[in-house]
C-alpha cells in the first residue's frame, strides 16, 4: 500500500461542463497529497469529452452508461489510491481538505472510512448553508436516509477491494445502501469536524428529487420489520444525537475559498452569520405570510 497514491478521486458526469471545471480545480490544488482523479462521463453534449482531453492530468472515460452509479463502479475498478473519495460534478473541495483526511487516517489507524462536514454554496460561491455531521450509524441510516454527504467521505481502498460496488438498480439513492454495506463489512467511521467540501445547488441535484425521495421509500421498505416498527423514535434518536453533538450550532466567523463560474482562482468568503437549513429563507417567508393572514 506504500506505493499506491494517496487518494483516487471518482467523478460522475454528464451534461455539466461549467460545474465540473471547478470541481477538477479544487481536486488539482490539493497539495501535499498526491491523486489520481478519475472522471466519468456519459457522453456529454456540452464540450465536456474535449476538455477532458486537453486535460492529460485526469484519468478520463467517456462512454454511455446506466446512471451515475455505474460509472462510480467504473471508476472503483480503476482506483490505484489509498483512499477512495466520490466528488460529483456539482461538489468541491476546500483548500487543504485531502490533506487534513489523510492525516486522520494516519492518526486512526484502525479506521475504514474518513467523514466531515460541508458548505452548501450557489453558483456564485455565496453561503447558503452549512451541513454539520455526526456519529455515522448503520441503524439511523437505515431508519432515516444517509445524513453524511458522500463528498465529505473517504474510504480505504482495501475496504472496497474486497467486491464492495453500488447498487445500479438504483438512480439516485444507491450510496445510502453502498454505506449501510461499508459499515456491515466491519468499516470504522471517524468524524474529521472541519468543513472540508461544498455543495453547489443547482436545483437538478438527483437526492433532492421526487425520484430520489421514491427510490428512498423502496429502499426502506427491506428494511427488517423491526425497523419498520420504531423508524420514527429511530429517527427522533437520530435528531437528539444530532442536536447534543452540537450540529446546529454556529461558530463564527466561517472563511472558506471556492472556485466560481469564470474564476481562474479560488474567490474567499469569510461570514459571521449562517445557518444549518437551507430552507430557513422559505420557512421564514411561509411563517411571514401565514401570519399576516391573521394580522
Amino acid at each position: 500500500m506504500n506505493s499506491m497514491l494517496d487518494f483516487t478521486i471518482i467523478t460522475p458526469s454528464l451534461n455539466m461542463l461549467q460545474e465540473l471545471r471547478k470541481n477538477v480545480r479544487s481536486v488539482s490544488d490539493q497539495e501535499n497529497v498526491t491523486v489520481q482523479h478519475i472522471v466519468i462521463d456519459s457522453c456529454s453534449t456540452d464540450g465536456t469529452d474535449e476538455w477532458l482531453r486537453q486535460n492529460i492530468a485526469l484519468t478520463s472515460i467517456v462512454e454511455k452508461d446506466n446512471g451515475m452509479y455505474e460509472a462510480l463502479n467504473k471508476g472503483l475498478a480503476q482506483a490505484s489510491g489509498c483512499f477512495l473519495g466520490f466528488l460529483n460534478s456539482d461538489e468541491q473541495y476546500l483548500p487543504g481538505a485531502l490533506r487534513k483526511v489523510k492525516r486522520t487516517f494516519e492518526s486512526h489507524p484502525d479506521a475504514d472510512i474518513v467523514y466531515g462536514d460541508m458548505l452548501v454554496i450557489s453558483s456564485d460561491g455565496s453561503l447558503i448553508a452549512y451541513k454539520k455531521s455526526h456519529n455515522l450509524k448503520r441503524v439511523y441510516i437505515r431508519a432515516t436516509s444517509l445524513y453524511v454527504p458522500t463528498c465529505t467521505m473517504f474510504v480505504r481502498n482495501q475496504l472496497v477491494s474486497k467486491g464492495l460496488r453500488f447498487r445500479t438498480d438504483f438512480r439516485a439513492v444507491s450510496d445510502t445502501d453502498f454505506v449501510v454495506r461499508l459499515i456491515e463489512a466491519g468499516g470504522r467511521a471517524v468524524h474529521l469536524k472541519e468543513f472540508i467540501s461544498t455543495f453547489e445547488s443547482t436545483g437538478k441535484n438527483l437526492s433532492w428529487s421526487i425520484l430520489g425521495k421514491n427510490e428512498l421509500r423502496e429502499l426502506r421498505e427491506s428494511n427488517p420489520l423491526s425497523l419498520k416498527l420504531f423508524r420514527w423514535p429511530i429517527a427522533f434518536a437520530n435528531l437528539v444525537e444530532k442536536f447534543l453533538s452540537g450540529a446546529f450550532v454556529f461558530e463564527p466567523p466561517i472563511v472558506y475559498s471556492v472556485y466560481t463560474s469564470g474564476s481562474q482562482n479560488r474567490v474567499s468568503f469569510s461570514l459571521t452569520d449562517a445557518s444549518f437549513s437551507i430552507h430557513r429563507k422559505n420557512s421564514a417567508i411561509r411563517i411571514t405570510r401565514f401570519l399576516r393572514k391573521f394580522m
